[in-house]
């Protein structure tokens, strides 16, 4: 099972958008990309009063998910992608979108094969067609080498391979959870062992891959 349990929903604001932030951190703190940092004096930056605050533990996941939002600040108005996140957000936050997850993964270090797979646009939720179309597009924009796969049944993929971890858009495209080869974990309440998904409502009909050497995992307490 993944090591990192960070719980958004002790994150102030609460509700937010912070999963796609939580779901990736847990895949690097798996693969060695990044720390569970000690509380300092200024925690980060995290505890401000104009900040997103939350326990020490769900540090990682919230400077996961503004590196995520830095990234997606680049896209222009009027851009798909700008205004899907104008339309996602929530006391503050908005969703993280496939493009900025995989940037924010390649920048901490992350060497191994990135897959995209997704069902076809005009079989994706609500507002979601157009979106994964200008995703694509901009991942291969920036990085030729990750792989897109575009088919597949409208059903969640299930668990990966030991080699492998994966993120899964969950909740109709709302919520990102990911997963290893054991069991999958959801920033919605910080569970790290859940055995299936049938509490995830309905697939995204997207999820990422993350494929790893043996000596890039983490060691297990």
């Amino acid at each position: 099972m993944l090591l990192y349990n960070g719980n958004q929903l002790t994150v102030n604001p609460n509700p937010n958008n912070c999963c796609g932030g939580f779901a990736l951190a847990a895949v690097l703190y798996q693969l060695n990309k990044i720390a569970m940092p000690a509380l300092g004096t200024d925690n980060y930056g995290i505890n401000a009063p104009a900040g997103i605050a939350g326990a020490a533990n769900n540090i990682p996941g919230i400077l996961t998910y503004r590196a995520i939002q830095e990234f997606q600040a680049e896209f222009p108005n009027g851009s798909v992608q700008r205004n899907f996140l104008n339309g996602t957000l929530e006391r503050g936050t908005r969703r993280s979108l496939p493009s900025a997850i995989i940037r924010v993964a390649l920048n901490a270090g992350f060497n191994g094969q990135i897959m995209l797979t997704h069902i076809p646009a005009d079989e994706m939720p609500p507002g979601l067609g157009m979106l994964v179309t200008a995703e694509t597009a901009t991942i291969h924009g920036f990085n030729a080498g990750v792989a897109i796969n575009n088919g597949g049944d409208n059903e969640y993929p299930g668990l990966p391979p030991a080699n492998t971890l994966r993120i899964i858009l969950c909740h109709s495209g709302a919520h990102w959870v990911a997963c290893d080869n054991e069991a999958y974990y959801d920033p919605n309440g910080g569970d790290n062992d859940i055995p299936n998904t049938d509490g995830f409502g309905a697939y995204g009909g997207l999820f990422i891959d993350f494929v790893f050497e043996a000596a890039q995992f983490h060691a297990k307490p």
